[in-house]
């Protein structure tokens, strides 16, 4: 069983259509272009000066770029319809390349700080602070402003392990220098 066509897709165009389509194809080659070249001369002409300080505004026409770009990508899908396959080909690697263009000179001129963890040192001289004890509040004698935590027995035991185990590190501290010290006088 056969479908019917559309009596459009079968028609071949007729001479005014193809001039329509033929000047709509220009417009957008001409619009293309003419886009690709501006967004190309002000990605080139994007530098930072270290003087300024003038990071933000990079970001800021990095990004406007980037909206720009995206807006002749929307144009593009719009006529894809009508471009023959090469210019297709053409016009998708032509969008890539300015993407990646742009992106590259985010990288360049404003490089994402990379996080890592730092060791943090006493300052010279002083040996570095015994662990603390927790953090967590003590229960108040004032009964009129109850605290949540001093209320509360898991707290309380959880802050007595802490206490009792920091005495017990001392403990074992201290027992270990009796140890070394005995060990050097039979020496």
């Amino acid at each position: 069983m056969e479908h019917a066509r559309p009596e459009e897709d079968s028609a071949p165009l007729n001479a005014d259509d193809q001039v329509r389509e033929a000047a709509a194809r220009q417009s957008f080659f001409d619009n293309f272009r003419a886009q690709e070249r501006s967004i190309q001369e002000v990605l080139s002409s994007v530098t930072v000066s270290t003087e300024n300080g003038n990071l933000a505004h990079v970001h800021t026409i990095l990004d406007t770029l980037l909206v720009r770009t995206q807006a002749l990508e929307a144009d593009f899908s719009q006529a894809v319809d009508m471009l023959p396959a090469y210019d297709v080909q053409r016009c998708r690697a032509t969008l890539k390349a300015l993407t990646v263009g742009i992106s590259t000179k985010r990288e360049e001129l404003a490089p994402q700080k990379k996080f890592s963890f730092k060791r943090r040192s006493a300052p010279q001289g002083q040996p570095a602070a015994p662990p603390t004890e927790s953090h967590v509040p003590a229960a108040s004698s004032d009964s009129s402003s109850p605290s949540i935590a001093g209320n509360c027995p898991s707290v309380r035991v959880e802050q007595m392990a802490i206490s009792q185990s920091g005495s017990q590190q001392e403990q074992e501290q201290k027992q270990q220098q009796q140890q070394q010290q005995q060990q050097q006088q039979q020496q």
